[in-house]
């Protein structure tokens, strides 16, 4: 019984920070800045975006991403086109997938960085990076919102 509640005790401590570590952020770039909603845990991680009808012209979502795996993006619940932007530690953006219209399909595509580990992910609206011109090697920064 005891075990039970010691387990039950790191479970809610867990829970109530996960909760704690929601911050939005501002991510800029040198033509403008996107205001995130920063997600790091599993739970957001895998709902993201999906099921929601639009997010605003300057919004986004921020995924920080988990070092034990190369983390995949899909669109099969998404109900609005995407840019997905792969964000490495040096505040640089290492790649851009444009376009990436929702998926109806039973198999849908997976996203994924090419070459290497991004800590980063962030999802803007489909035509954000290329009207804010936004490319690889841009450099980034964040702040508080």
């Amino acid at each position: 019984m005891r075990f039970l509640k010691t387990i039950f005790l790191f479970t809610v401590m867990f829970l109530s920070f996960s909760f704690l570590v929601y911050a939005n952020q501002q991510v800029c770039f040198p033509k403008g800045c996107v205001d995130a909603r920063v997600v790091i845990d599993m739970p957001a991680l895998i709902q993201g975006l999906n099921g929601e009808k639009s997010i605003k012209d300057n919004e986004g979502m921020l995924y920080v991403l988990p070092l034990s795996r190369p983390a995949t993006f899909s669109t099969h619940y998404m109900l609005f086109p995407i840019d997905i932007l792969w964000l490495d530690g040096e505040k640089k953006v290492m790649m851009i997938v444009r376009d990436v219209a929702p998926c109806r399909e039973e198999a849908c595509p997976l996203y994924m960085p090419l070459e290497e580990y991004a800590p980063y992910a962030l999802e803007v609206n489909a035509g954000y990076a290329q009207k804010h011109g936004i490319k690889v090697g841009d450099q980034f920064k964040f702040q508080s919102l």
